[in-house]
């Protein structure tokens, strides 16, 4: 088993199955991952992401839930594409 250095657990699942880290994620013209807090105070960020793999969407929302400073325990659950931005991914989160 793989462990990688994260905050965060990954928890996604894509079309009614757990995504596979180590697969390509069908999101092809995404560039950014949008994660918005309200964990103490209201936050949103935007990171990117580097490379077209389930596992670069999870270091990328990993990157983003610790630039917002949550620091609850959080599991990575879905992204879904913006309406208004193609390029930018909405992620979910739970804890």
């Amino acid at each position: 088993m793989t462990v990688y250095p994260t905050y965060t657990h990954w928890s996604a699942y894509y079309e009614g199955r757990r995504a596979g880290l180590k697969h390509a994620h069908p999101f092809t013209d995404a560039k950014k991952v949008r994660y918005s807090s309200t964990w103490e105070r209201p936050v949103e960020v935007e990171v990117r992401i580097n490379g077209d793999l389930w596992l670069d969407l999870w270091f990328a929302a990993d990157a983003a839930v610790r630039a917002a400073k949550d620091d609850r325990i959080l599991a990575i659950e879905s992204f879904k594409p913006d309406p208004n931005d193609p390029t930018v991914l909405i992620l979910s989160t739970g804890s």
